[in-house]
């Protein structure tokens, strides 16, 4: 028997054993030692300052050229005339900072977040701010020479005596919004543009083509809109105030786009292919105003007055009419698709065969407008239609659906209602002498 084998073997197992624990071990306690001591030893900020913490501190003249500052945070600093120039600024957080002069030439700014932070006078120069967020950010007289902006968001950034010059990279919507502020001129064409959330604060658009431009959120407080033509314009969110200079017809529009009231009043208003989609105009007295070639689909009209408007090739598609007041209204070419016209009066409502209408509501605005024409009317669904007034004298309406019909005043004499649904039906002083009324749900 070999004795010297039997004697190593559980040594080498001990020593097998203390290496898988120990390194392990070893390599931990190093890890954490360099994390607490070693690394900021080895890697002194400046320049290794990532994840660095200067919130809300005052800090005016930071120097920090060249400097790793990526996922950093300055929130609400403040940093008047610092020097970040050369330095990775990935994903580091500037909201609220005030950065007056301060200086970012030849900085990485990509997905760098500017929000809320004051730039004034602040050195872009030749920065790279791919995708970084400018939101609400002032950047006037700001050098943004060479800087590539092309991904960043600039929504209601103040742009005003702002430089740029031909190596400066924007969008073409943030180029036109900087060209606008900053290179006033009338007349301009800017039909379609989009220039939401935008800040143009004070711009010139004096006699410029606005047609169907998206102006929605748009800051427009002091601005010159006068001669403007907003035709199809979205107004939606647009800020204007006191000192906004605009035609007393958009202000109108952009009045009832902005505000939720009831009963509002615009009675003979010349609002004509005006963009009103999604408007509240419930309850609104809005008599005779000429809405022609306007856009209110998904408007809001219950209870509307909108007696003798003028609605040619106006689109009202997904609307809601309920109840809503259309006598003597012109819809020639009007789009009613999936419009909600319940107990709506269409007591001499003009429509064409270009007017889009639901089957059963085209089917109401017959009866209410052609009684005299149409006799048999035997199983019809006028249900949830106001007929009220309406003559059906001696007219066949056997099993008529008139469920939660409006029939006030209406004339049944000597009709035939047998098997016809009167549930829930209003029949208030309506006449009901001779009629027949054998199987009717009442």
């Amino acid at each position: 028997m070999n004795h010297s084998s039997t004697v190593t073997a559980p040594w080498r197992e001990r020593i097998y054993a203390a290496l898988v624990i120990g390194v392990p071990l070893l390599l931990l306690v190093a890890w954490v030692l360099y994390g607490l001591v070693l690394r900021d030893l080895l890697n002194p900020c400046p320049p290794y300052c990532r994840e660095a913490d200067y919130q809300g501190q005052m800090q005016p003249g930071l120097q920090l050229p060249g400097a790793d500052l990526s996922d950093a945070n300055f929130g609400q600093a403040l940093l008047t005339a610092a020097d970040f120039s050369n330095s990775n600024l990935w994903f580091t957080n500037f909201s609220g900072a005030t950065l007056n002069q301060a200086n970012f030439s030849n900085a990485t700014l990509r997905a760098t977040n500017f929000s809320d932070a004051s730039l004034q006078n602040a050195i872009l120069r030749n920065a790279n701010a791919g995708g970084a967020r400018f939101i609400h950010s002032d950047l006037r007289n700001a050098d943004l020479s060479g800087t590539d902006l092309l991904t960043a968001d600039l929504s209601f950034a103040i742009l005003h005596e702002s430089k740029i010059d031909a190596t400066s990279k924007l969008s073409p919507k943030w180029q036109l919004v900087w060209e606008i502020i900053n290179q006033p001129s009338t007349e301009r064409a800017l039909d379609g543009v989009d220039l939401q959330n935008a800040n143009l604060q004070g711009a010139i658009f004096t006699d410029a083509s606005l047609r169907n431009a998206r102006l929605n959120n748009s800051i427009l407080t002091g601005a010159n809109l006068l001669g403007s033509d907003l035709r199809g314009a979205h107004l939606l969110g647009m800020e204007l105030d006191e000192t906004t200079q605009i035609d007393a017809k958009w202000q109108q529009v952009w009045q009832f786009v902005n505000q939720v009231k009831d009963g509002q009043v615009a009675v003979e208003s010349d609002l004509q292919e005006a963009y009103m989609a999604e408007v509240y105009l419930r309850k609104a007295n809005l008599q005779g105003s000429n809405f022609s070639q306007s856009d209110l689909s998904d408007a809001d009209l219950r209870e509307a007055n909108l007696s003798a408007t003028i609605l040619v090739s106006t689109t009202l598609r997904a609307a809601t009419l309920r109840d809503a007041d259309l006598r003597s209204a012109d819809a020639r070419a009007a789009d009613f698709s999936n419009a909600d016209l319940t107990w709506a009066d269409m007591r001499g409502m003009v429509i064409d065969e270009q007017t889009t209408l639901s089957q059963r509501d085209r089917r109401v605005w017959e009866v209410t407008n052609a009684t005299g024409v149409i006799t048999d009317l035997r199983g019809i669904d006028l249900s949830w239609a106001d007929l009220s007034g309406i003559d059906f004298s001696g007219l066949d309406l056997s099993g008529a659906n008139l469920h939660r019909a409006q029939l006030r005043n209406t004339n049944f004499s000597n009709s035939n209602l047998s098997g016809a649904d009167l549930t829930e039906s209003d029949l208030t002083d309506a006449k009901l002498d001779g009629a027949k009324l054998e199987g009717a749900l009442r």
